[in-house]
Formats: C-alpha cells, sequence, structure tokens
C-alpha cells in the first residue's frame, strides 16, 4: 500500500516501521550551507537558483522542489516570521570600525533580541560584533524593549502555507529557538558562565523573561500551524565536544525548568512531535530532555564524548526517536562517498529497526562538502532505508 511522506513520518516518530526510513533535508539545523548546494546543483546539471536563505547566520539555503524530489525528501518547512515592526539595521562595516581590511566590504544587522551580527567577506558564517545586554543589571533588562509576541506579520499566510504542504502529502516541520542557547547570545558564553555564579538573580530574571517572550510568540505561531505540524525542532545547545556546556546540576537548576515550558506550549495546542536540538555531548543529560516531554533528539553528535550510537538507542530508543546521525564533522565533510556510504548504512542499521529514524545528516551540510558526498548520503538512505532492514 502507498502511503505518504506525511504518514511516514507520522509512523517512523511512532516508533514503527513504514515503507521506509523517512528522509529529512532543508531546514535551518539540517540543510545545505549556499555554495555546496550551488556545487551540487551544477554537478547534477541543474540550472542555477536565486539564493534564498533559511538561516542566514548558518548560511543555509532553501532547497528547491527538483532537489527534493531527487533526494526523497519527506519533509517540508513552515517558519515563524518577523514582525513588521522588526528593523534589522542592515549595514556595511567601514575600516574606521576597527576591523580594518579583514572587514572591510563586510554586512551586518541586528537581531530581534538587540545582538549585532557580522560577516567579512572571507567568512561563510555571521559572528557576534555587539552584546549591548552583556553587562547589563536586572534594572536595564526591566527597561530593554523586549520584542511583542502578537506583533503583526509574525503569522502572515503560514496556515495556508502549512495546509498546502499537509495537502500535499508531505510532513510539516519548523524550527524555532529555545530560552537557554538564545541568551548565551545575548551575555556571550564566557560571560554567562561567570553570571551563573556571580549573579545568578539575574541570570534566572533574564531566562524567565526570554521564557515568557518566547511562549508568547509560539502561542500565537502554533494557533495558525498546529493543525498540520507533524514535528517542531526547537534549538537549545546544551552540549560540546567533550561534555555538557555547564555541570548537569547547573542545566537542571537554570535551563531544565525553562526548557519544559517551552515543550509544553509547543504541545498545548497540537499533536506535533517536539524534537530538542543540541549539538555535542549531552548523554548526561538524557534522562532529563525525555523527562521534560521531548519526543526527538537531534542532531545526534554521535563523534562526541559518550553519544555511542548503539547506546543510544538501545537506553532511549523506546523514548526518543533520532534525527540525523550521519556524521558531518568527519565523515561527510572530508570522508570519500564510499566513507559517506557506510556511515549512512551504519545509522540507519543502528537507528532505524523498529522506527524511531528520520534520517539526516548530523547537523547542516558545510560549504566545503563535495558534491558526490551529498549525492552518496541522500542516495545510501532512500536505498538502504527500506524495510526490512539489509
Amino acid at each position: 500500500m502507498l502511503i505518504t511522506s506525511k504518514e511516514r513520518v507520522q509512523i517512523a516518530l511512532n516508533h514503527k516501521e513504514a515503507d521506509r526510513i523517512p528522509i529529512e533535508a532543508g531546514g535551518f539545523l539540517s540543510g545545505i550551507n549556499y555554495l555546496a548546494y550551488e556545487n551540487l546543483r551544477k554537478k547534477l546539471g541543474l540550472e542555477p537558483k536565486e539564493r534564498e536563505f533559511v538561516g542566514i547566520i548558518t548560511g543555509t539555503v532553501k532547497l528547491h522542489d527538483d532537489i527534493l524530489k531527487m533526494f526523497h525528501v519527506d519533509t517540508r518547512y513552515v517558519y515563524p516570521k518577523d514582525a513588521d515592526n522588526y528593523d534589522p539595521k542592515w549595514r556595511y562595516p567601514k575600516e574606521t570600525d576597527g576591523y580594518e581590511q579583514n572587514w572591510k566590504g563586510g554586512i551586518s544587522f541586528v537581531d530581534k533580541w538587540g545582538t549585532r551580527w557580522t560577516k567579512s567577506p572571507t567568512s561563510y558564517y555571521f559572528d557576534i560584533e555587539e552584546r549591548p545586554l552583556a553587562n547589563a543589571t536586572i534594572n536595564d533588562l526591566k527597561n530593554w524593549e523586549w520584542p511583542d509576541p502578537k506583533a503583526k506579520g509574525r503569522t502572515y499566510g503560514l496556515k495556508e502555507q502549512a495546509m498546502k504542504i499537509s495537502n500535499d502529502g508531505f510532513a510539516v516541520f519548523s524550527v524555532v529557538e529555545g530560552p537557554f542557547e538564545l541568551i548565551q547570545y545575548i551575555l556571550g558564553l564566557e560571560n554567562l558562565f561567570v553570571k551563573i555564579y556571580d549573579d545568578p538573580k539575574l541570570v534566572h530574571w533574564l531566562l524567565d523573561k526570554v521564557t515568557e517572550v518566547l511562549i508568547g510568540i509560539y502561542e500565537f505561531f502554533m494557533d495558525e500551524v498546529g493543525n498540520y505540524m507533524d514535528c517542531i525542532l526547537y534549538y537549545s545547545d546544551l552540549g560540546e565536544q567533550r561534555s555538557t556546556l555547564v555541570s548537569p546540576k547547573m542545566w537542571r537548576e537554570f535551563a531544565k525548568p525553562r526548557e519544559a515550558e517551552i515543550v509544553k506550549t509547543l504541545k498545548r495546542k497540537s499533536n506535533t512531535k517536539v524534537a530538542f536540538h543540541t549539538c555535542g555531548s549531552c548523554w548526561d543529560l538524557m534522562d532529563d530532555i525525555v523527562a521534560i516531554g521531548v519526543d526527538v533528539l537531534n542532531p545526534v553528535q554521535t563523534s562526541s564524548a559518550k553519544m555511542d550510537p548503539q547506546k543510544l538507542k538501545e537506553k532511549y530508543g523506546d523514548a526518543l526517536s533520532f534525527w540525523g546521525a550521519v556524521d558531518q564533522q568527519t565523515v561527510i565533510s572530508k570522508g570519500s562517498p564510499e566513507q559517506v556510504c557506510e556511515e549512512a548504512k551504519k545509522m540507519i542499521c543502528t537507528f532505524g529497526k523498529g522506527g524511531g529514524y528520520l534520517f539526516g545528516s548530523c547537523h547542516n551540510i558545510q560549504n566545503d562538502v563535495p558534491p558526490e558526498n551529498i549525492t552518496a548520503l541522500f542516495e545510501t538512505g532512500y536505498e538502504f532505508g527500506k524495510y526490512p532492514l539489509k
């Protein structure tokens, strides 16, 4: 019996085997960076397309229908929009800004939280240039002009967009931000670590405020698209290569209650699955991730400490689905097509048994990845992801 992409994803995320493992690609945190994408289209003999960024900071671009169909991608995305009253204040840094030739001809903008991001012509990505709240007091934070969750423009046309994707038979996905990662940008990572010890009241106040604003935005968003949403990914990094960013004790005190509120909000008006995106090692907090109601772990960075694929599936495979996992850090970026194929098969065999797996790259495919490796990734996912698994 033929099933739709939407049904295939739903079956997988309910820990059952469909006809094949669903293939996911094209999101803000699971996409392809612009040069890699343009090289891929050229290699495949497809006509060039104008760049349309889905992640301006990360450099990820929209994947067009011809690529999505060629790679049998089962998902399509709908994103919350910026408010009509949001002004990014784009500008081009000059030598007098202190960046000299490295930044000459670069570009920068201010995000809706007041943080300025700048990209030099020699970089693929935007980096933070100014954090106006980095040294703020609680009184300063109270007087800051925070985003209005219900500002006009945030949801224009999204209901119709989500409905069309769903009616066309594809799974509707989205990506939103979480509070713990967001305050890393607002304060700066090192500054956050210091304030957790030196000024914990300020960190708690800031987390509460940011969570309050995010909940308002997501309630507004889910009112429009919740009936069609199959999975919504929120990102709030807690790990790095060797361990968690902060101790499990500190994460549980500062981050966990707010992350739980985000999950609750996203599920309140929808039957959507909620995926949690964290890079790095999160093994020491896996029980907590399950406890707050997360359904799916992304991107499953198996190259970091303790993140053994077999152990993850064995211990958490009944509670969580896994999304991604094919190593971008070393294999997709630096390996041969044959090595990409072998790595993909390994993840399929490990995570795909019994359902509960969305196939894809561990995080975005970077600009230095050759087209042959991208093709090998998705061709392997389609060919070897058919049930029963080989």
